[in-house]
């Protein structure tokens, strides 16, 4: 009888270097926040006040609680940022129908209106530039959006 010997399928090398790509995703992620703050309608709210306002607007009504957590920052944030939303009519609060100690925050129409028009002027800039790139550019970034999202969501 003959003995065969199996060796393991190689393990390929790993040619990434993931902190000099952390870094570079960094800086480029922070100059595409920039561009965009920059070339984006004077709104006259905060960057985290926005946050808050596209978050109501995509999902729906919820608390500050949720809000805090999904934004990563404190519930106490939100509640200062919240009562300044409030003060512009941007947002409303009711109380909650199961928990009367809790308040579910909804954004208003003019929330909404302010929200589509921000959204709107700072992709224009974005989706002109993509016009731009080739299929397979556009098809490798759209997998590299997934990823990231991905990342976020962790």
């Amino acid at each position: 009888m003959d003995s065969v010997t199996v060796s393991p399928a190689p393990v390929p090398s790993t040619t990434v270097d993931v902190p000099g790509l952390a870094h570079d995703l960094r800086l480029l992620l922070g100059r595409m926040v920039r561009h965009q703050r920059a070339s984006g309608p004077e709104i006259g709210i905060t960057p985290l006040q926005y946050s808050l306002l596209a978050r109501l607007e995509r999902e729906g009504p919820t608390t500050t609680g949720v809000l805090a957590l999904a934004e990563r920052v404190s519930a106490q944030a939100v509640g200062q940022n919240v009562a300044t939303l409030e003060e512009l009519r941007l947002v409303r609060r009711t109380g909650h129908v199961d928990d009367g100690r809790k308040v579910v925050l909804y954004i208003t129409s003019s929330g909404v209106d302010l929200v589509h028009h921000a959204r709107g002027s700072r992709e224009s800039w974005l989706a002109a530039g993509l016009g731009t790139i080739d299929i397979e550019d556009l098809q490798t970034l759209a997998g590299a959006v997934s990823i990231l999202n991905r990342l976020l969501d962790r």
